[in-house]
């Protein structure tokens, strides 16, 4: 059975905020933490903080008037930026494109990020690239060397295998390695 309650005072120290029609589905938790002879209580709700933007269109003309601003002023694409000038923190628009409020926010994040990114891709062919490779890898890009062994020519390398052979037969069969020039085996 669902509660309604028509109507909540929370005291503050400043002020009195009434909430209208919360019901149990709405609200996650109320605390009571008293302090003095007054009582606060504080409202958290499941659903997190409310969303900042109404539609995606939203975030798509608030950031294209932060591209513009930036070529404007020759001033390089940044996340951090790009949270700026919608007005939020880094983390919630990390949490935007996680797909916190939905996924049409989702995609909207990552199609603006992804004009930052190429940003970043476009200085790495700048005298000074470090800054957009240190960008490129806080958007997931690494920085990989691939080292492959073979033997001559491409072939696979020989191994031997030792088992149970004396020390004296084992030393014979290095010193045979070092001296086989232009054989297979090295």
């Amino acid at each position: 059975m669902e509660t309604i309650l028509p109507e909540i005072i929370i005291p503050l120290p400043d002020e009195d905020i009434c909430v209208s029609e919360v019901s149990n589905e709405d609200v996650d938790c109320i605390i009571e933490a008293l302090e003095g002879e007054a009582s606060y209580f504080y409202w958290c709700s499941i659903s997190g903080r409310p969303r900042k933007f109404e539609t995606p269109e939203d975030i798509y003309d608030q950031a294209e008037e932060y591209f513009s601003t930036c070529k404007a002023i020759n001033e390089p694409f940044t996340v951090t930026g790009l949270a700026m000038a919608l007005g939020t923190w880094r983390d919630v628009l990390m949490d935007y494109e996680d797909g916190v409020y939905g996924p049409e926010f989702s995609e909207a994040i990552k199609h603006v990020k992804l004009r930052v990114e190429n940003g970043y891709e476009l200085r790495l062919f700048c005298a000074n690239p470090t800054g957009a490779i240190f960008g490129l890898k806080n958007m997931g890009w690494r920085d990989t060397q691939e080292h492959e062994l073979s033997g001559k020519g491409g072939a696979p390398i020989a191994t031997v295998t030792t088992g149970n052979i004396s020390d004296e037969a084992l030393k014979a069969l290095g010193d045979a390695i070092v001296n086989a020039k232009g054989s297979d085996i090295v």
